[in-house]
């Protein structure tokens, strides 16, 4: 829908506003300031908000090994088969 301009009352869409943003160079600034400044701290913040790897990695090899035991410890036992 198109957006009334209060002081020229000329027919003003969203596209246009965009291009009135980027001719003013200290708002392309800015809003290019903010974005840095974001990305940059969740690049600073990623590694305190992940586990650590080898934490990780040692947690999976236990479970696997333990699930890689039991498997093995019941196929030393098999099923007897009733006639």
């Amino acid at each position: 829908m198109p957006i009334l301009h209060p002081i020229s009352n000329r027919r003003r869409t969203s596209a246009t506003g965009v291009l009135q943003v980027l001719s003013n160079p200290s708002e392309w600034k800015c809003a290019a300031t903010v974005a840095l400044v974001f990305f940059v701290g969740s690049i600073a913040l990623a590694p305190a908000l992940t586990r650590d790897q080898k934490k990780l990695a040692a947690e999976i090899n236990t479970k696997t090994l333990k699930a890689a035991a039991a498997i093995k410890a019941s196929a030393q036992f098999p099923f007897r088969v009733k006639h």
